[in-house]
């Protein structure tokens, strides 16, 4: 984000920022917990949208909760969990509510795919990857439509 910023003459242009956390963090690897603890999540949260707003003060900012996953394609040994997922979102949702313009809920928008929307696990085809970026684009014009 910093190499990005930086290339930005002018951070008072920067309308929007479209931003989202968290495959990563509930990822579980050979059975253990999620990689990242989920009170540090939220308060990772909160600093990266404090950073943004640091980098881009006029921008509104945009949070993406996680999509789902098809659980059963992953491997037992590298594998995400709906239900962290969900749980990670709702964290994401109590700490950025007071912050953030909107949180996009992208994990319902995903929820419903059926599987030939997807190419595995975890990605989208052609045809879901239009369906997300229609709402995203939606999302982000709605927004900007804000006073």
């Amino acid at each position: 984000m910093h190499e990005w910023a930086g290339a930005v003459a002018d951070k008072d242009s920067v309308e929007v920022v479209y931003w989202n956390n968290g495959l990563w963090d509930v990822l579980r690897l050979f059975g253990d917990e999620p990689f990242c603890d989920i009170d540090y999540y939220g308060k990772t949260l909160v600093r990266i949208y404090k950073r943004i707003k640091h980098l881009f003060p006029r921008a509104r900012v945009i949070f993406a909760l996680n999509t789902s996953v098809k659980e059963e394609w992953a491997s037992p040994d590298f594998t995400r969990i709906n239900s962290d997922i969900e749980l990670y979102n709702k964290e994401a949702v109590r700490v950025l509510t007071p912050y953030v313009d909107k949180i996009d809920d992208l994990y319902s928008v995903t929820q419903g795919f059926e599987d030939s929307m997807r190419v595995d696990w975890v990605h989208y085809n052609d045809e879901g990857s239009r369906i997300l970026a229609d709402h995203v684009i939606r999302t982000i014009l709605d927004v900007m439509e804000q006073n």
